[in-house]
């Protein structure tokens, strides 16, 4: 646990320290031997942070070592590449930088932080205590050699290293709030208060510097002196989390619970505490019933709290549904669940019948054939056609579904559909097979094309060859619904949400005496599931389609197209290339590639567009290099090569000037045309200053962390989007 604490702090710590030691140089095509190292070396850079091309970076980098032992940045930029993914080679590669120059800090600092991620605890000691000499001034070496000296279980020595750097550079939080806990795990009680004093002195404003006060009085059973620091805490902010969830401890653990109940009925009034941390607790206290029946009054207001503020979270009306059975008050408990709990069953919009034939076993799909749906009673549908609906020698159903719940205007997913076909169960979908890592396997439950122009869920009735088998109690030949000419079936199709409620539509089906026969094309190319294949047209453009990416097999015919208009400050540089149609879902990214001549000044503009079903372009993302347009992307639809020219749109949601002092903080609106917004900076009197950005909103936002003292600054933002196209924004305000 101290380990993984250990390590969790330190990534923060290098993720901030570690700035780059890399030579700004130009390539040279030809360079004498003397030089080869070198210029690999700056390959290696360019491939790694230009192509983000990991692995080829790394073969420049090892060929750079080979031919200049002694050039310690090429083993410097092994070891980052390494740090992370082979901890052991990349500390063999930082000892090779160090011992280039062991005087450079970075190659020091590099060197320690492998040391630790190899466990190497007194080894990283001894190089953080060389850094101290190394860099005197970088107080975040006196941190990281304190947690280590406190790994190795030498607190003493890590409240000596805390010492030593607050006589350096005064006060610091981080370390001040390190040494605080080394002084209580080291029941130094007395310096504790007074470094929790100091910070008082220094923040007398700041509720949290109180509590910690306040507990380590409660540590030493001084509760009375506890009571007055959290007291003070209260004042200042008694909404605080923070602050209520001190007060209620600290009573809990001096059995007076009623008092202990009463600050948490204020925590499940807070909107900042999170739900499952209130039912959580809810649960821990309510089981033990002796403790229910004796503060039953007290618990029952922490119910209705939740009750009223989570009216239909489907936990909570459970919870207190749970409670008034618990109470004894039956009746009340069957009338509360009668009226929040879900009673609507989901609603069946639409039925879509799409037959299917095969040509050297990759399916072909006809054209669907839709039908209308009406509501016979609640719960029971039938199609608007008094006859049976048509079908071939083999094909399957879509049923566009949705669902909505008591008091909610939202719309949601269907739990289960089925399909039976004359009382025998054949096909069976079920969502509660998803995992996040399968998140992107909705594309395959769904009939993708018909679901890219729905608002309803388009639920395809039969499973696609790699759709994952987990989604499918019932698979019957997958789904599919054979039918001789003249046969007549009766098909019911099923939907059922997470409450339980069910709508079914029933309807026969006869066999049609011509059917569906699928003709080869002798241009298309079969692409398959288990096969890796690549798709060009001519030289100037391909795809590569990975293994695995394809939910089932089929053809394709690559094909040039007319180039799409291109919205405002967009520039076309291609044709447009089509390998796969818009509506071929993919698991995996697949690699598309296209070479064209592109103007110097745009080339660093440059990447991939895919034009969608409505004929508009959306980024793929890709970089030029050397003429070639490369991107990694799950779109597809029609490649094309585009020049974002357009730089960010930025304005402040202030007036120049404006007195913030009651502001809780900065905020600026931001969008981009085309390839979106990739980077910020904000900066305050020209200090750099953290800035939050909520793409949802378009906005970006600096939440001010201290008090105001009416003065005057300035505020600069800088904002670049994904092809490097820069907005700068300077404004004033008051504070």
């Amino acid at each position: 646990m101290r380990k993984t604490l250990l390590l969790l702090l330190l990534t923060a710590v290098f993720c901030g320290a570690f700035a780059r030691k890399t030579p700004q140089v130009a390539p040279a095509p030809q360079v004498p031997d003397s030089l080869r190292g070198f210029y690999l070396f700056t390959e290696g850079i360019k491939q790694a942070f230009i192509e983000r091309d990991t692995a080829a970076a790394r073969a420049s980098l090892e060929r750079s070592v080979e031919a200049d032992s002694t050039y310690g940045p090429a083993w410097y930029e092994l070891a980052e590449l390494l740090l992370y993914n082979d901890a052991p080679a990349a500390l063999r590669h930082a000892e090779r930088a160090f011992r280039t120059d062991t005087t450079d800090k970075w190659y020091l600092l590099q060197l320690g932080q492998a040391q630790i991620l190899n466990d190497r605890y007194r080894d990283a000691i001894r190089t953080y205590n060389r850094l101290r000499e190394v860099d005197a001034q970088n107080p975040d070496s006196y941190r990281v050699l304190a947690m280590l000296y406190d790994q190795e279980g030498q607190p003493f020595s890590a409240i000596a290293v805390l010492d030593s750097a607050e006589v350096r550079f005064g006060r610091i939080d981080a370390l001040s709030e390190l040494k605080r806990r080394l002084l209580v795990g080291t029941r130094q009680y007395d310096r504790a208060v007074a470094e929790a004093q100091a910070l008082i002195e220094a923040a007398p404003y700041k509720a949290e510097n109180y509590l910690l006060l306040g507990e380590l009085y409660a540590r030493q059973k001084k509760d009375s002196l506890a009571l007055v620091q959290f007291a003070e805490a209260y004042r200042i902010d008694s909404t605080s989390v923070a602050v209520l969830a001190t007060y209620s401890e600290f009573y809990n653990e001096r059995r007076d619970y009623a008092s202990s109940l009463n600050y948490t009925r204020r925590l499940f009034a807070s909107d900042e505490m999170p739900l499952d941390d209130k039912l959580t607790y809810f649960d821990r206290i309510t089981g033990d019933r002796n403790f229910y029946s004796t503060f039953y009054l007290q618990i029952n207001d922490l119910a209705t709290t939740l009750a009223m503020k989570y009216p239909h979270d489907p936990r909570v009306v459970k919870l207190y549904g749970d409670h008034l059975i618990a109470s004894g008050q039956l009746d009340d408990a069957l009338t509360y669940y009668k009226t929040h709990l879900d009673d609507l069953p989901p609603r069946i919009m639409r039925l879509h019948y799409i037959e299917v034939d095969t040509l050297d076993g990759i399916p072909v799909h006809r054209r669907p054939v839709s039908y209308a749906v009406v509501r016979e009673a609640e719960g029971r549908y039938r199609l608007t056609r008094e006859e049976p609906v048509g079908t071939g020698r083999k094909g399957y159903f879509v049923a566009e579904v949705t669902d909505r719940r008591n008091g909610v205007h939202n719309t949601f997913g269907v739990w289960r559909v089925s399909l039976a076909v004359d009382g025998e169960p054949r096909f069976e979908y079920r969502m509660d097979g998803f995992t996040h890592d399968l998140s992107r396997c909705c594309d395959a439950v769904s009939c993708y094309p018909m679901q890219l122009g729905s608002r309803n869920e388009a639920i395809r009735l039969a499973r696609m060859e790699r759709s994952p088998a987990c989604f499918y109690p019932v698979a019957e030949e997958r789904g599919i619904v054979r039918t001789a000419p003249g046969e007549v079936h009766r098909v019911r199709i099923e939907a059922e949400d997470d409450c339980g409620n069910r709508s079914a539509l029933e309807f026969d089906i006869r066999g049609r005496a011509d059917t569906f026969r699928a003709k080869a094309d002798p241009a298309a190319t079969a692409l398959r599931p288990e096969r890796t294949s690549t798709l060009r047209i001519g030289r100037t453009a391909h795809v590569t389609v990975p293994a695995g990416a394809l939910y089932e097999p089929l053809f394709v015919r690559p094909e040039i197209r007319t180039a799409p208009e291109a919205p405002e400050g967009v520039i076309v540089l291609s044709p447009a290339y089509r390998f796969l149609d818009c509506t071929t879902p993919l698991r995996l990214a697949a690699t598309a590639e296209i070479r064209t001549d592109i103007p110097r000044p745009l080339q660093l503009r440059t990447l991939l567009a895919v034009r969608n079903r409505h004929g508009r372009l959306s980024p793929a993302g890709g970089r030029c290099n050397n003429g070639i347009v490369r991107a990694a992307t799950r779109s597809t639809g029609d490649f094309v090569v585009v020049a974002d020219t357009l730089p960010p749109r930025v304005r402040p949601l202030f007036e120049r000037g404006a007195d913030l002092s009651r502001a809780e903080g900065l905020r600026f609106g931001a969008g981009d045309n085309f390839s979106g917004i990739a980077a910020w900076s904000l900066e305050i009197d020209g200090q750099w200053v953290p800035c939050d950005r909520f793409p949802i909103k378009g906005t970006l936002v600096h939440f001010f962390d201290t008090p105001p003292a009416r003065s005057r600054h300035t505020v600069r933002l800088s904002v670049t989007d994904a092809c490097g196209n820069t907005t700068r924004c300077e404004t004033e305000f008051v504070r």
